[in-house]
């Protein structure tokens, strides 16, 4: 059949017609804080200044690869999603050669592989940056280290380890997982004991290949680490109050907008799980729940997927070797990564293939034993499909025009001519955005309780030009314009449904 035999050509070429055709009208807009970081980190890169763009909160890599894109005078949003979607196309070809060689049936290739272009249309919006990238290198080191006898071929170690230091410049989780799965690996696969110059010849790799960055790091921070993220994100979590002796965050630096592209110098002190009781009975909360969502988030990806996490522990216990443990490694240390921390779905993208391609071959092999008919074999191999496309299907729904307001915002800002800098008294999201788009500075508002004239008092004595008060309702609007009536030299301006500016000063 010509479908089965160019199964990845028509593949590729349906998500290159979903992405031009028919996504972008209605996700160009999606832009959050950390992709509007990223995107500015990016053109701080590009523009040559590297010691600004340096940073420890968001991984370089992705950063890096825009850069001709920026340099050809594309925007750097637009970078990061035309990016993912060559990622996508490499996913999609990497998976297909990865089954190809493994013989899988062709009807479950196809499957797998248009299940996976659903997924993959998805992630390539959601999350603009990093993430996706960092799925990717992920599952080529999956595939690597799969191979047979692979502890047994240098060059397919050096491979991987090449592939782990890309891992780790993409996101910082990447240097303890792939330290964790390329040791644990090692030592599970007895036939390789003698080989353990191989295993210090792909440790040696990924040291080397990751060093710069690494010094590069402890040369900006003036802290030994691999990444300040772990250290700032676990302070986060101890006390999120992180200078609460400010009223505004100001920008770190002259080429930044706002605080969020490295909030590392904001932060007052850092606190640690065993500086108190009090901070070890917060961590230890945080794990209890991390467990306890875990499920739920593997519902989301696919409610098959604790199943399938199931029988891969029952592989484990049952038949322990190399592939089994390969398995069970792969699905949950990534996930064990971040117990310690907040999780998010996203953080999770990289084992959502893995459960998919196991689960194929879990499901596949089940029915093998089972005497059903065809016809019902065929609607549970849909099923099992469907439940991994149900919640991409689902968010690319919700996800139309997406964060448009914000472009809107913006474009009325510009307008009005309202630039240089500003703050406001919520909605810091949003307009660390706005900030981007426009280029210009935006002071962070701490998450103190202060009223809307002790802000601007503030602000103005700090030399900040406008202040953006958001409102939900006419009586809310109402209350701070009588408040501020007094001031006549506030120029106020409505420039958009629900927020209206106030000039400070010149």
């Amino acid at each position: 059949m010509w479908i089965k035999q160019h199964s990845i050509f028509i593949t590729c070429i349906t998500l290159l017609i979903l992405f031009f055709g028919i996504s972008f009208p209605y996700y160009q807009y999606i832009l959050d804080p950390d992709g509007a970081a990223y995107s500015a980190i990016a053109e701080q890169y590009a523009a040559g200044h590297f010691k600004s763009a340096v940073n420890g909160l968001w991984s370089p890599l992705h950063s890096w690869l825009i850069i001709p894109f920026i340099k050809a005078g594309i925007d750097a949003p637009i970078a990061f999603k035309l990016t993912n979607l060559i990622l996508g196309i490499g996913l999609l070809t990497l998976m297909y050669h990865y089954l190809q060689k493994n013989k899988i049936e062709r009807g479950l290739l196809i499957g797998i592989l248009f299940s996976s272009l659903v997924i993959i249309s998805y992630y390539i919006w959601y999350e603009l940056a990093a993430d996706f990238l960092f799925t990717c290198l992920l599952l080529i080191y999956f595939s690597i280290t799969f191979q047979k006898n692979f502890w047994l071929n240098p060059k397919s170690i050096i491979l991987a380890s090449i592939v782990g230091a890309f891992a780790y410049l993409a996101k910082a989780i990447g240097f303890p997982f792939f330290l964790a799965h390329f040791s644990v690996l090692y030592f599970i696969e007895q036939k390789a004991q003698k080989k353990i110059q191989f295993f210090a010849l792909g440790l040696l790799v990924f040291f080397v290949l990751s060093l710069p960055w690494m010094l590069t790091l402890e040369d900006k921070y003036q802290y030994r680490t691999f990444s300040p993220s772990g250290k700032l994100n676990m302070s986060w979590l101890l006390h999120p109050d992180v200078s609460p002796d400010r009223n505004f965050y100001p920008p770190p630096h002259e080429q930044a907008y706002s605080h969020w592209e490295d909030p590392w110098f904001v932060q007052d002190h850092f606190h640690s799980p065993f500086d108190s009781v009090k901070n070890l009975s917060i961590l230890f909360r945080q794990i209890l729940y991390n467990i306890q969502t875990f499920p739920q988030t593997l519902m989301r990806i696919s409610f098959f997927a604790p199943a399938i996490c199931l029988f891969a522990f029952y592989n484990l216990i049952t038949s322990f070797r190399q592939k089994t443990a390969h398995v069970f490694l792969s699905i949950f240390l990534l996930p064990a990564g971040y117990a310690f921390f907040h999780w998010e779905e996203r953080f999770l993208w990289p084992i959502t293939f893995v459960l998919l391609i196991a689960g194929v071959y879990y499901l596949n092999n089940f029915l093998k034993t089972q005497f059903i008919k065809q016809w019902k074999k065929t609607l549970l191999s849909l099923i099992f499909f469907a439940s991994f496309c149900w919640e991409p299907v689902n968010m690319l729904k919700d996800y139309r025009y997406f964060n448009k307001d914000l472009h809107e915002i913006a474009a009325n800002l510009k307008k009005q001519s309202i630039n240089g800098s500003f703050t406001s008294n919520k909605e810091n999201n949003k307009c660390g955005v706005i900030a981007y788009l426009n280029r210009i500075k935006y002071y962070w508002p701490n998450t103190r309780e202060l009223s809307p004239n002790h802000q601007m008092e503030v602000a103005k004595e700090m030399n900040i030009r406008y202040y953006l008060f958001f409102y939900s309702n006419q009586w809310e609007k109402n209350c701070f314009l009588q408040s501020i009536s007094a001031h006549a030299d506030f120029q106020i301006s409505e420039i958009y449904p629900g927020i209206v500016a106030v000039r400070l000063s010149e």
